[in-house]
């Protein structure tokens, strides 16, 4: 299960980011002012954070700090897959 975040109500939606020297990972939220220096990644690992694909909550893994916009495992399924998605539209349009 996912970690919730301190501020009542939000899940950070995490991004990396490129400085002329540092990297780090911030919230895309404008009204959130979160950031993490890089060499800190691992305290993201089981974190709570908003897919940037489907925007549904998961929990942030190793593989999620590699990518600069972490998606979920079923999006991440889906573009490793294509088929799968294609299959997942066609059934949402039967009404399956």
């Amino acid at each position: 299960m996912a970690r919730k975040t301190t501020r009542k109500g939000h899940t950070h939606k995490f991004h990396k980011i490129q400085g002329k020297v540092v990297k780090a990972w911030r919230c895309a939220d404008s009204e959130c002012k979160y950031i993490l220096h890089s060499g800190l990644e691992e305290l993201l690992l089981g974190r709570a954070s908003i897919c940037w694909n489907c925007s549904e909550s998961f929990p942030m893994d190793e593989i999620n700090l590699k990518e600069d916009m972490p998606v979920c495992q079923n999006c991440r399924i889906k573009q490793e897959v294509p088929e799968l998605a294609e299959l997942e539209k066609f059934l949402a349009n039967k009404g399956v």
